[in-house]
C-alpha cells in the first residue's frame, strides 16, 4: 500500500508532463504541490505524500529536486518520464530541465477525485509558462508566502495554511488523517526513493 505514493506521484508527473506545454521542473513542481494542496483541502491527506518547501521560486519538493537537479534520472522515473534540457525552466541554480512522458500514465492507480483535481490543473495552466505559475505560487497569504514570512525561506509548508473555514476538512481533522498516516509510516517502515535523502 505504501509503494502507491510514489506510484502516484511517478504517474501525477507524466500525466502533468503530457498534457501541458512547457514541463520544466519549475512548473511540474508547481502543478504537484497544486494537486496536493488541493487534495489536502478537501480531504486531509495528500496523494504523493511529498513534503514541499518555500523556496525562491515556490514550493519545492526538495527530495526530487535533489535526485534530478544534475539531470540524473531516478530509477523511479526510468521508463516513465525522461528528463531533457529546457529553456524554460526557472530554476537557476541547477541544470535547467523539462519532463518528458515517454509511456502512457496508467490512471487507474488515482481515484476519480484525484482524477477531477489532476484535470483541472491542467486546464488551467495547460499554456500557462514556468515563470507565471511560480508567480502564481507566490501569491500573498497563500501558502508559500505565509511560510517564508513567518518561517524563512527553504522551511517545510504546513498544508494546514492552505485550509479555509469553507473547506470540508478541519484543520483538526487533517492534522488526526496527517498523523494517523505517520503512525502507519512508523509501525510499517518504508523509505522510497524519493525520501531517501
Amino acid at each position: 500500500m505504501i509503494d502507491q505514493y510514489q506510484e502516484r506521484l511517478v504517474v501525477a508527473i507524466q500525466y502533468f508532463a503530457k498534457n501541458v506545454k512547457f514541463p520544466s521542473k519549475t512548473k511540474i513542481f508547481k502543478l504537484l504541490f497544486f494537486f496536493d494542496e488541493e487534495h489536502y483541502k478537501q480531504t486531509g491527506l495528500t496523494v504523493t505524500n511529498l513534503d514541499y518547501f518555500a523556496w525562491s521560486f515556490g514550493p519545492v519538493p526538495r527530495n526530487i529536486w535533489y535526485d534530478i537537479k544534475d539531470g540524473y534520472e531516478p530509477e523511479y522515473l526510468k521508463g516513465k518520464v525522461k528528463l531533457m534540457p529546457s529553456n524554460e525552466d526557472e530554476d537557476t541554480e541547477t541544470k535547467k530541465l523539462e519532463f518528458r512522458a515517454i509511456s502512457t500514465p496508467d490512471m487507474t492507480i488515482f481515484t476519480p477525485r484525484q482524477i477531477r483535481i489532476l484535470e483541472r490543473f491542467v486546464n488551467i495552466y495547460r499554456d500557462v509558462k514556468p515563470s507565471l505559475i511560480s508567480q502564481i505560487s507566490h501569491e500573498q497569504n497563500q501558502p508559500w508566502e505565509l511560510t517564508i514570512r513567518t518561517k524563512g525561506e527553504k522551511q517545510q509548508i504546513d498544508f494546514n495554511l492552505s485550509l479555509k473555514p469553507s473547506d470540508p476538512v478541519t484543520k483538526d481533522e487533517a492534522n488526526r488523517l496527517m498523523n494517523d498516516r505517520s503512525e502507519m509510516f512508523q509501525n510499517f517502515p518504508f523509505t522510497s526513493p524519493m525520501n531517501a535523502k
